[in-house]
């Protein structure tokens, strides 16, 4: 094999580890319970804060796919002039109704040089983070003991985020954008 072709395969191979990792993320993390009957479709949609009635009849495929996490108009120029340094675009269930009775969302998030996520926290959901591209540092406080527990990240590696802790990302490349993909346990993960 050429030196062009052993790159080419170990580029096919990186993307198809990082899918197989991503449909583990969203396995792993939906919590339903053996004995729970599990529900294709959420038969009720809410909608200006009124609950209305949906049928699954007459659903196609085009209800279990979003194209929400393809939002990358200009991101790059809108992470960089924010002020914090990072664009999040989040597919929860106000977008992606399918995901409700499920308890999943995900976010993809644009780090700038040096962008920062601010610390934040999620009274819901716990988080997974998948570092896509670029180098992160995360980091979160132990509530109990108000201890921290940061970590430097690279391509294809992992962050747990408990529920409720406080935690940040922050892309400690000065030169070089760094991309995530999170996964929560909640259909719509808050955020406070």
């Amino acid at each position: 094999m050429t030196s062009q072709s052993m790159q080419r395969f170990f580029e096919i191979r990186k993307t198809h580890v990082q899918w197989a990792l991503l449909l583990f993320m969203i396995v792993t993390l939906s919590s339903i319970e053996g004995s729970e009957r599990i529900r294709v479709f959420d038969n009720f949609k809410v909608l200006n804060n009124s609950v209305h009635e949906r049928s699954a009849t007459g659903f196609g495929a085009d209800y279990f796919m979003s194209r929400v996490l393809n939002k990358t108009a200009d991101m790059q120029t809108a992470a960089a002039a924010d002020g914090v340094g990072c664009v999040v675009v989040v597919a929860d269930s106000g977008d992606f109704p399918a995901l409700t009775p499920h308890s999943l969302s995900m976010a993809r998030t644009l780090f700038a040089p040096k962008g920062l996520y601010p610390p934040h926290v999620h009274p819901t959901a716990t988080e997974l983070v998948y570092v896509a591209e670029g180098s992160l540092l995360a980091g979160f406080i132990d509530p109990v003991n108000n201890s921290i527990y940061q970590q430097s990240l690279y391509n294809g590696e992992l962050f747990f985020f408990p529920r409720g802790v406080l935690h940040f990302l922050l892309n400690v490349n000065a030169d070089r954008l760094a991309i995530t993909i999170s996964v929560f346990n909640d259909s719509h993960a808050s955020m406070s």
